[in-house]
């Protein structure tokens, strides 16, 4: 099917990044090429699932859900008992984020007011489905708990990329922060659609300080993890804190 050909197409470029850091922490440890290209494939596949079925949540197009299930079918097919059973609790917690982002985004676009709570739960649970991919890595570390950092980086970058992709997430209207924070204190038809005019009016609002003592708050939880020999996991949390600044440096 060609839509579905064509997404997973976009999933595997938008992951490639990501995946490439998921995958450094495991050869780090491992140091098993083997192992490495096993972890690799497993982290793929649960990327790919979770990118279809977060489609399937925005647009209700069963076709991503269908999808989905293949994915996440191979990846319990490949994992040992334990490990899956881990897994399947977790994919539980993911999808009520996608049920939730569902349900706080459809206030924001009818306009309801929406409050610091549940902007703040949204965030955290936007980033949740990291903890699928932390229990997968740890397979491969000998017990290395990285969720923690991996977590934080992976809120700090959907931070990130909100703000990056602000226009695009207008017209297209999937779920962005910095649209949510924005609907907080201004009316939808006064929201600019310029990524420029509304990093300037965030800023003028106060949004960009409430934004950066998240950020702020994520970097500081992050330093005091053990990052053992995966400092670059902590350099790239770091990396990630400045190209927020430079966002709205306007």
């Amino acid at each position: 099917m060609e839509k579905i050909e064509k997404t997973l197409e976009y999933i595997d470029k938008r992951i490639e990044n990501y995946l490439s850091i998921l995958v450094n922490i495991v050869s780090t440890y491992t140091k098993d090429n083997k192992k490495t290209k096993e972890a690799e494939s497993l982290l793929r596949t649960a990327l790919r699932w979770a990118f279809f079925v977060d489609f399937y949540s925005e647009t209700n197009d069963k076709d991503f859900l269908i999808e989905g299930e293949k994915y996440i079918k191979i990846l319990y097919n490949s994992l040992r008992e334990e490990d899956g059973k881990d897994m399947q609790d977790i994919e539980k917690e993911i999808i009520k984020l996608f049920d939730y982002e569902k349900q706080v985004w459809g206030k924001v676009q009818n306009e309801e007011k929406i409050f610091n709570k549940e902007v703040e739960k949204f965030w955290k649970m936007k980033s949740a489905d990291s903890l699928f991919y932390s229990r997968i890595i740890k397979i491969f570390t000998n017990g290395k708990d990285f969720t923690i950092p991996v977590y934080i980086y992976t809120q700090v970058l959907d931070i990130v990329l909100d703000t990056k992709e602000y226009e695009k997430d207008f017209k297209q209207k999937p779920p962005n922060l910095l649209y949510m924070k924005l609907s907080q204190k201004v009316s939808k038809e006064k929201i600019p659609i310029n990524k420029k005019d509304a990093l300037i009016l965030a800023v003028n609002l106060g949004i960009y300080s409430e934004l950066k003592a998240i950020v702020e708050n994520l970097v500081k939880e992050a330093s005091m993890f053990d990052f053992g020999d995966c400092l670059f996991l902590k350099e790239l949390i770091e990396q990630r804190y400045k190209e927020f600044n430079n966002e709205f440096k306007v």
